[in-house]
């Protein structure tokens, strides 16, 4: 094995205009450091550079190369290499010790890693922003610490390899078939997210007045003062979901949150419900805060001009559970909701007002409909997609494997329409109406987790539908009684998480999972037999409610964060899991077949029109294929193709 960092020099803003576009204006400056290590032995760290005087530049070797945030150096090596007479790195020789640290929950960064696993910090060295920086003249005399910056980082890859969890020959692979995607990259209309993005902006100006207005002329980003304002308006009642901390003396609010992703929500739903006035601002700091302007000039630094491709956009183990996530477009965030073909085309003839062509629904809404579009495929090629129904409905009752969860499994395999069945029970009816079918399937994609009247609510909200909490309560009651497997489910997985903590080395079954622990670590082995890893986990008793609750290192932190975990999350992240080993697997078989993309249940290719049938014939095959270790997994998907994306 070869462990190696290069720093490099670059003319183009990595942070604003991505990896990729970084890596096309590199300058000739590089500094390359490295260890080969044997079964035999460890060799010490040699380095090289081609504008100083020092050993040979590094050999070939028949074996796999391994760097932090490996896509970077792999680039940029491929980049230098006809200049400087090297070989080239191909995909498959390059193992990401980040993807593996992140697997093992540890930080992103290379030095926050390092700080976790105690290796010692990586002194942050700000004499590498010069190096990096082509638009800087070099500091010659910088140049011993560059090279100790060089050494160190590669002595660090070298303990963090020894420290963690190694990934299997399969999770590699499904690292690689990622990287190929990474390197592929999407095609972006650039035309119609630059005009988007104009009405976008249009549309914050117009109704920036409206938000002042009622709240004395408090601007946007001044988000303190906004959120004073806004408690100020609330009734009494609503007042304590924005307070994160109190003032021991005073007993007044200290600190007041109005968090996009929980506060803001839960402030608009009940404020709507009651018809009070501050919903009008709340719906306008809601838009305010929408991503959709920053996601399409977005898409218009990270695409390369010469193609119009956004490249390096999955993180692979960017979660826990084994998901992807996704940098600098965010692909998984983007609204399921796709925009009319009326206002696909009036955006491109820039017709103005748009308002008239969006039906009533309030332009500010339709226009991040507008993102799944923006992503197209090339001149003479089109997109083929495939979406897994109800995947995680299916794998949870799956994974329960009993008596009660069998049916739900029999129902799908049947092809039975679960959610008229749900509603059935659910309604004590026969006959089901549309507004009961959502019900119950709202019920389905929120409560298996062991959610409850919040979670339904939340969902709900999601899906246009404002539910009472009375209703929610009445929803849930019937839900769990319908699927007493759940509880059982569990009741099951919480047994075996405790016991495994409880009794080190002593293996815990829960349906098809296996729970076990080691030095405070507990590993949830998925049935294709990756681990989940909760690392450090501790009984802990909290602060404020006096109660005892099980606690792990919160994913990604160097500052001593912890997450509470109890059944609902092992159950999240259990079905989440698998649904993911189901997409790497897939992934992996399309390779040769111009994957370019993917949501958390969906696969994007790109193929000539002249094969768009056996491309789909493929997807479908690979998207149904039953994996070895899924028996009796009832899937199905439902295929699509266009010259854009869309739902």
């Amino acid at each position: 094995m070869r462990f190696f960092d290069l720093e490099t020099r670059g003319y183009v803003d990595l942070t604003q205009y991505g990896l990729d576009r970084h890596i096309d204006g590199l300058s000739d400056l590089m500094l390359v450091t490295w260890q080969d290590v044997t079964a035999e032995e460890k060799s010490e760290v040699h380095w090289w550079s081609p504008f100083l005087e020092s050993g040979p530049p590094p050999a070939p070797v028949d074996d796999y190369w391994i760097a932090w945030n490996s896509r970077y150096d792999r680039l940029a090596w491929n980049k230098l290499r006809h200049k400087y007479g090297f070989p080239e790195l191909p995909v498959d020789q390059v193992l990401d010790l980040a993807a593996q640290g992140m697997a093992f929950g540890l930080p992103k960064s290379l030095s926050g890693a390092a700080q976790v696993l105690r290796l010692g910090d990586k002194k942050s060295n700000k004499a590498m922003l010069d190096f990096a920086d082509a638009s800087r003249p070099i500091d010659e005399s910088l140049w011993p610490e560059f090279i100790e910056y060089g050494i160190r980082d590669t002595e660090l890859l070298y303990k963090i390899w020894y420290n963690t969890r190694k990934l299997s020959r399969q999770e590699w692979e499904q690292f690689w078939a990622s990287e190929k995607i990474n390197d592929r990259g999407i095609a972006v209309d650039l035309d119609l997210a630059a005009k988007a993005q104009n009405y976008a902006i249009d549309e914050r100006q117009e109704n920036e007045p409206q938000f002042r207005k009622p709240s004395d002329g408090i601007e946007l980003s001044r988000s303190v003062a906004i959120a004073k304002y806004i408690y100020s308006k609330l009734p009494h009642d609503m007042r304590d979901v924005m307070v994160t901390e109190f003032d021991p003396e005073t007993d007044e609010p200290k600190r007041l949150s109005l968090n996009s992703k929980t506060v803001l929500p839960e402030l608009l739903d009940e404020a709507r419900a009651r018809d009070l006035e501050v919903v009008d601002m709340l719906e306008m700091l809601e838009y305010a805060r929408g991503s959709a302007v920053k996601k399409f000039a977005k898409m218009q630094t990270l695409a390369k001009p010469s193609d119009h491709r956004v490249r390096g956009s999955y993180v692979f183990n960017g979660a826990l559970t084994g998901r992807y996530s996704s940098w600098g477009l965010q692909l998984h965030n983007m609204p399921r909701k796709t925009a009319s073909l009326e206002v696909l085309e009036a955006v491109r003839n820039e017709e103005r007002p748009l308002a008239p062509y969006c039906n009533g629904t309030p332009v500010a809404k339709v226009l991040p409909q507008l993102l799944r579009p923006s992503l197209v495929a090339e001149e003479g090629n089109l997109l083929v997609w495939g979406d897994w129904s109800a995947i995680e409905a299916r794998v949870l009752p799956w994974l329960a494997n009993s008596r009660g969860s069998r049916k739900i499994l029999a129902q799908f395999a049947a092809g039975i329409d679960i959610y008229v069945e749900l509603a059935k029970e659910i309604f004590h009816t026969s006959e089901v109406s549309d507004e009961q079918r959502q019900a119950a399937k709202i019920a389905v994609l929120s409560l298996g987790y062991g959610g409850s009247v919040g979670a339904y609510r939340a969902m709900a909200r999601g899906y246009g539908m404002r539910v009472d909490e009375e209703f929610a309560r009445e929803i849930v009651t019937n839900w769990r009684q319908a699927n007493k497997w759940a509880r059982g489910f569990w009741d099951a997985l919480w047994d075996a998480f405790t016991g495994s903590v409880e009794t080190p080395g002593v293996p815990y079954k829960a349906g098809r999972l296996q729970f076990i622990s080691r030095n405070q670590t507990v590993y949830c082995i998925l049935p294709d037999g990756r681990p989940l890893v909760y690392v450090d986990v501790r009984r802990e008793q909290d602060e404020e409610t006096g109660q005892w609750e099980w606690t792990y290192r919160y994913p990604g932190t160097t500052k001593g964060k912890r997450k509470k975990i109890w059944y609902g999350t092992t159950a999240e992240n259990a079905c989440q899991g698998t649904a993911a080993s189901l997409l790497r697997e897939a992934l992996v078989d399309l390779q040769d077949y111009g994957a370019v993309g993917h949501t958390h249940d969906e696969v994007i290719l790109e193929v000539p029109k002249r094969k768009i049938r056996p491309a789909k014939r493929r997807l479908r095959e690979v998207m149904l294929t039953e994996r070895q270790w899924a028996k009796d997994l009832p899937l199905n998907c439902d295929i699509q193709s266009d010259k854009f994306y869309h739902k």
